[in-house]
């Protein structure tokens, strides 16, 4: 609830629910609450904020270093951009693609290389799917669309 409202009174209180030493599904939502909180204010440059996301960019955890690579993109903090950039070369799809659509909302195109590859229709499927209830693979063409947009939107 705290990343639903438009001040940074509750950003203490996530930032220190992003610890390593919390439980994965405490940090995870801390870390989408700042995001959102990050994406609902303009002005959310937080260096304690960032410093936190960038280190969380290196956890042993793909799923969070996705959601760390997502943060960054949503407080446009120039700073991030070294940390963002090391991420392009993540094993993980999802924070390569998380820090690309960052970077570009930075105005910065060092992750167009990645960009590329995320929407290269050959093998979409893998990269955007969702299983129906016969467990049958489909391109989720919303999410395809919605992350294109994202793009376009960061260059104009």
């Amino acid at each position: 609830a705290l990343g639903s409202f438009q001040i940074p009174t509750g950003v203490p209180a996530l930032r220190a629910a992003i610890a390593p030493n919390q439980p994965p599904g405490v940090r995870k939502a801390a870390l989408l609450a700042l995001a959102k909180l990050a994406d609902r204010m303009t002005d959310l440059r937080d260096p304690n904020v960032r410093s936190d996301a960038q280190k969380t960019l290196k956890d042993e955890d793909p799923y969070m270093r996705g959601l760390a690579a997502l943060l960054l993109g949503k407080l446009k903090d120039p700073a991030a951009a070294p940390a963002l950039k090391a991420a392009l070369s993540d094993p993980d799809a999802t924070v390569r693609y998380n820090a690309a659509c960052a970077l570009a909302a930075l105005g910065d195109d060092a992750g167009v290389a990645v960009l590329v590859e995320m929407l290269d229709p050959r093998g979409l499927s893998e990269r955007f799917f969702f299983e129906d209830s016969d467990h049958k693979r489909h391109v989720d063409q919303p999410l395809v669309a919605a992350t294109t947009i994202q793009i376009g939107r960061a260059h104009v």
